[in-house]
């Protein structure tokens, strides 16, 4: 008789992403755990993210891009952009490298293997969903902000971090919602979205003390929403 293999022990990763979204102290225990993990293992994760992107990251984008994983105001926000880092979401073309009977093509676009870049960033019916995003954002910001897989993937922008962090974490929350969808999420709903979360944001920064800061960050989007209003009153 053969035995079943032993299970792999367990590790950092497996421990935060077994975490229920409704624990107490949820993003306190996550950025212990990510301390805590092997930093080979997260150099693996770096060196697939620099293969999809075709591009070497610098230490301070990939210590950015960790840092912001835990500056939700909603845990399950936290986990969800762990998730987004480590590359833990299953993509078609993941599971053809299991199966080989299964089609490793993006079920939006039908043209492309579905990897994680793809799936968050590359697709061709994603194309007017961030444009629209990064539009917006050179708004709000009064100067172009050229549409960036760092920033969309990350939310690792030089310009107003905090805002373009926060709002592009609920892009890629979009995106994850309309998986396996061929329609690609709306710029409406983005915008819909933000302003239903920034309630929670701003409830944090009064705790916080730092209503201050809340306007400063905030202000440019709040400004553009109200430009927004008559448009908003249909869907894309």
């Amino acid at each position: 008789m053969v035995s079943f293999p032993d299970l792999p022990v367990s590790n950092a990763v497996d421990h935060i992403l077994s975490l229920s979204p409704s624990r107490k102290g949820l993003i306190s225990i996550i950025y212990d755990s990510l301390c805590n993990i092997s930093p080979s293992s997260l150099q693996d994760v770096r060196r697939l993210w620099e293969g999809d992107l075709g591009v070497e990251l610098t230490d301070d984008q990939w210590r950015a891009a960790l840092a912001l994983i835990h500056t939700s105001s909603l845990a399950r926000h936290s986990v969800m952009q762990l998730k987004v880092v480590l590359r833990v979401h299953l993509t078609k073309s993941r599971l053809a490298k299991i199966f080989p009977e299964v089609d490793p093509t993006c079920p939006r676009c039908k043209g492309q293997p579905a990897d994680h870049l793809h799936m968050f960033w590359s697709c061709p019916k994603l194309a007017t969903f961030w444009a629209s995003i990064f539009g917006a954002y050179s708004e709000m910001l009064r100067k172009n902000i050229t549409p960036d897989p760092l920033s969309a993937l990350f939310g690792t922008a030089i310009e107003n971090r905090p805002l373009i962090a926060f709002t592009s974490r609920l892009a890629r929350r979009l995106i994850l919602l309309s998986w396996k969808d061929q329609k690609p999420p709306s710029f409406t709903r983005w915008i819909r979205d933000v302003m239903h979360f920034l309630k929670l944001e701003k409830i944090r920064y009064i705790l916080k003390g730092s209503m201050q800061t809340f306007r400063e960050v905030w202000a440019p989007f709040l400004e553009y929403y109200e430009s927004l209003q008559t448009p908003l009153d249909t869907d894309d």
